[in-house]
Parts: C-alpha cells; sequence; structure tokens
C-alpha cells in the first residue's frame, strides 16, 4: 500500500500495532479513509439536480482533494483508499485520485457487472486496516448500508472497528444514505452530510471551482435547503456521446 499525502503537511503514514513510541509520548491518532467512488459520485448528481438544476447532474464534477479535506478535518491522514472497475478508459480517473492521495485498487468485474466486487474490494481494505493498525479514525465516505442484515457489508465492518476501540466517522449524501447506517454512527461517532458541503466538494465544469473547505463537520440532522437562485446552473449544456465513459475531469481536478 502506497503511503498518500496530507494536504499542507506530510502524511504519517499507516501506524502497525508493533510500532512503540517514548515514555509519556502520545502518537498522534491517524484518519483512515475509504471512500466509495461509485456511491460518491451518484449521490453528488442527485444532490446537484436538487441544489442547482437539473441538468447540472450531468455537469458535476466532484473534487478528490475536497473529499479528503472534508474527511481529514485538518487531522494527519494514515491512508486513503478507493477502489473501481478495472476499465482502460479510466485511466484519467484513476491517475487524479491517486494524485490526491488515493490508494486505487482496480477489480475486474464479473459476467454480471455488479458492483459487489468493488465493495468487498474496500471492505477487504478496512479488515486489513483494522488488522494490522493501531486505533485510529476511520472515516467511510459513502452511504452504503447493504448487506447488514447478512452480516456482511461496510456497517458491519464499522462495527468491528468500533468495539476494537476505532473512533467511527461516517460522510454521505443525504439521498443515497442508508438510515440505519447513518443513525447508528450518528450515535457513536460523528455524520457529515456532503449536501451541506456541496459547494466546496463539487464544481460544474467551465462554470464554478470548489469553494473552500469548511473543517467543521455539520451534523445529519443540519436541513437540507435548494441553494439561493444566484447560485443556480445556468453554465454550458455540455453534451456527451451515448456510452462514453468519464475521463479525468468527470470526477473533478478541482
Amino acid at each position: 500500500m502506497t503511503t498518500p499525502t496530507v494536504f499542507g503537511t506530510p502524511s504519517l503514514g499507516p501506524q502497525s500495532k508493533s510500532v512503540g513510541c517514548k515514555p509519556g509520548v502520545a502518537l498522534p491518532q491517524l484518519v483512515y479513509i475509504f471512500l466509495d467512488l461509485s456511491n460518491i459520485m451518484i449521490g453528488a448528481q442527485e444532490a446537484a439536480a436538487g441544489l442547482e438544476d437539473p441538468l447540472a447532474a450531468r455537469d458535476v464534477r466532484v473534487s478528490a482533494e475536497a473529499l479528503i479535506k472534508v474527511a481529514a478535518r485538518g487531522r494527519p491522514v494514515g491512508s486513503a483508499l478507493t477502489a473501481v472497475g478495472r476499465d482502460a478508459r479510466l485511466e484519467g480517473v484513476l491517475h487524479h485520485y491517486k494524485r490526491a492521495g488515493f490508494t486505487v485498487v482496480q477489480v475486474s468485474r464479473g459476467s454480471t457487472h455488479r458492483e459487489i466486487g468493488v465493495d468487498e474490494a474496500l471492505q477487504s481494505g478496512m479488515w486489513e486496516t483494522l488488522e494490522c493498525f493501531r486505533p485510529g479514525i476511520v472515516v467511510l465516505l459513502s452511504g452504503d448500508g447493504a448487506g447488514y442484515a447478512q452480516g456482511r457489508g461496510f456497517h458491519v465492518v464499522l462495527e468491528e472497528m468500533h468495539t476494537a476501540g476505532w473512533a467511527v466517522e461516517l460522510a454521505a449524501w443525504q439521498a443515497s444514505c442508508n438510515t440505519a447506517l447513518a443513525e447508528w454512527v450518528g450515535l457513536v461517532g460523528q455524520v457529515t452530510l456532503l449536501d451541506d458541503v456541496y459547494l466546496s466538494v463539487t464544481f460544474l465544469e467551465g462554470v464554478r471551482r470548489p469553494a473552500p473547505v469548511r473543517l467543521t463537520a455539520p451534523c445529519l440532522r443540519t436541513p437540507v435547503r435548494r441553494l439561493p437562485s444566484s447560485r443556480m446552473y445556468n453554465g454550458p449544456r455540455l453534451v456527451r456521446a451515448p456510452g462514453s465513459v468519464a475521463t479525468d475531469d468527470h470526477f473533478g481536478s478541482g
């Protein structure tokens, strides 16, 4: 696993359970970030339609750097991981996320093209982090709570990490956030609605750049309102060929 960078400060890297420290000197608690890319991108499109304009949904981009800033909130990052389906046409997207500080796992999709392989790869990284590193802060960028009743999924892993002494945080879009997952994390940790930092984690290509990230995290119960009319999307309507896939800019370079 590569060592990602933290914006403005060097990453301390993961702290293994065998790492010691000088007497009286406490190691800083590191943040370990796990990004469910498809869940966050789909949620951004839904948020754009509701907060700006329905046509903005196809032009919205997500800033990888802003996602890390929102998750870290100025704290040192041990690692940041995301997983995507293997597709040669997405090399630009992968480069963008690697440049922002993510370790990217590529997963070969099966004949059904389901997302389960990608989710399992990300959850495997969470289990490995639980097994190998001393407790820190785990931040899941996803609202996916599927599989909990069957004893699998992100919710199950987060519960195990919390039991082992990890601080648990969730950052997700309101429309795509599983209620049970959000309520549990809200009880034991912290939930951030990405809707409340929409202008910071997204941008519209050729129209606006991401706003500065505010490092305070709003709670889940904060109401989500439409943006004022002055911020409504009135930019160019980009036309993409049917069947085209995202380039580097699709997930944001802001």
